[in-house]
């Protein structure tokens, strides 16, 4: 799973494709408007519903770029491990999580772990949560800052991660150096945080 991201993201806000940088006053781009764009690019839905609550021809007010990461269940084998996040980082874009339900604890890891994920909205979220949390230095998260978010811990990471890599539940005593016991309970504590 290293190498997921491709090097240049182009921008899906209108049909230029402009390619994106850091910065929207330094792009050689043919338009003025901030650039974004979604990853992985797999889900036309979100796509639709990102370039849509961006009036097209709107400059922005901002100087920075987005790239809304989809980080719903589908997608959960991108998020097992750090290459994901390291390479969106050397983008220089701004991160932003698009959450489902089932994946707030993983999202929240990676936040409490890394200091460029500390943008986060909820699928179902309108065109003012989006502008509050792009203009925002804070988590978003729906039922307000004091909502307790229980997030997944080192065993648990490893053990998602093990797992996409097709390790099998019985090897995984052995590799993660753990009883058999303290496996079990990380599968289970992973089927509570984040559902069946």
């Amino acid at each position: 799973m290293k190498h997921l991201i491709k090097p240049n993201l182009c921008c899906i806000r209108c049909s230029r494709k402009c390619l994106i940088t850091p910065y929207t006053d330094v792009l050689i781009g043919r338009c003025e408007i901030q650039k974004f764009t979604v990853w992985p690019g797999n889900n036309n839905y979100l796509t639709e519903g990102l370039k849509s609550s961006f009036p097209q021809k709107k400059e922005s007010t901002l100087l920075r770029n987005i790239v809304f990461v989809d980080f719903s269940i589908y997608n959960l084998r991108y998020f097992t491990n750090s290459y994901w996040l390291e390479n969106l980082k050397k983008t220089g874009l701004v991160i932003i999580l698009v959450c489902d339900d089932k994946m707030i604890s993983l999202a929240n890891f990676w936040s409490e772990n890394d200091m460029s994920v500390n943008k986060m909205l909820h699928r179902g979220s309108n065109i003012d949560n989006i502008n509050e949390v792009i203009c925002s230095n804070r988590i978003h998260t729906e039922g307000g800052e004091n909502k307790r978010i229980i997030s997944l811990n080192e065993n648990e990471m490893k053990f998602l991660d093990l797992t996409f890599q097709g390790c099998a539940l019985s090897a995984m005593p052995k590799v993660m150096s753990l009883g058999k016991k303290k496996v079990y309970n990380i599968k289970q504590s992973i089927h509570r945080k984040m559902g069946r």
